[in-house]
């Protein structure tokens, strides 16, 4: 039964992406976000189809550009691995974030990355919807993560936590026939699973949260000031 739930949107089986996810992660949307987590295994499979070639040079394995915040030519780069039903990213988004960008990003010291690591497969169903929410406009995708980030209780631990998605995306302003064609966007799909999988096999990730900070592997909720005893150094 949790894993119909996460499947159905208003009675309706949404894409086979998810579906996918879903069958290779082995739950679904009833059971509520996923504690912090190994990766132990291969990566969820693929959505059904020919992937979408990348192009020669892109900044993500997928070639989706990267979302982040702050400039490119900033001499610190925060790179964090997050999925969106983890309890322990929420908080890092709610408590954490906020300080990092007004005291670093925000003045131009520090460039933040989001990286998706979905754990399960709701996770990876919002994760689409929010790649495809900011393909246009990045700073739609940062505030969509965010809304999804200080909501998850209640989204998250819905029985249709794809359905309460798709309200949330609805609100602001994506129509519900584009939230089923995001759903089905194969070379976004494919994108996500390949930047996770570049994360276990070139930085060791295994866990969510996880940070670089110029390439140096951070597990684990960090506090601010831990993340301070780290930039500071860095940036002197």
């Amino acid at each position: 039964m949790a894993q119909r739930n996460a499947l159905i949107i208003g009675g309706v089986v949404v894409a086979a992406v998810v579906v996918a996810a879903v069958a290779w992660f082995g739950f679904g949307g009833s059971r509520g976000p996923a504690p912090m987590a190994s990766t132990a295994g291969p990566a969820p499979t693929a959505p059904a189809g020919n992937p979408a070639p990348a192009p020669a040079q892109t900044p993500t394995p997928g070639g989706l550009a990267e979302m982040a915040m702050g400039p490119a030519e900033a001499k610190v780069t925060v790179v964090e691995y997050m999925s969106l039903t983890c309890p322990h990213c929420a908080a890092f988004h709610r408590e954490v974030l906020p300080q990092l960008k007004s005291t670093y990003v925000d003045t131009n010291k520090v460039r933040f990355v989001f990286r998706d690591f979905p754990l399960d497969g709701v996770a990876y169903g919002a994760a689409i919807i929010a790649r495809c929410m900011g393909e246009e406009n990045p700073a739609r995708y940062v505030g969509f993560v965010d809304i999804l980030f200080r909501q998850q209780d209640r989204w998250a631990r819905s029985p249709e936590p794809l359905g309460e998605v798709k309200r949330m995306a609805q609100v602001a302003g994506m129509t519900g026939e584009t939230f089923d064609a995001c759903l089905k966007n194969e070379k976004i799909a494919n994108a996500i699973l390949q930047v996770r999988q570049e994360g276990v096999d070139k930085y060791k990730v295994g866990a969510t949260p996880s940070f670089l900070v110029n390439g140096k592997l951070l597990e684990g909720g960090q506090t601010f000031a831990e993340f301070e005893k780290i930039i500071n150094p860095l940036l002197n």
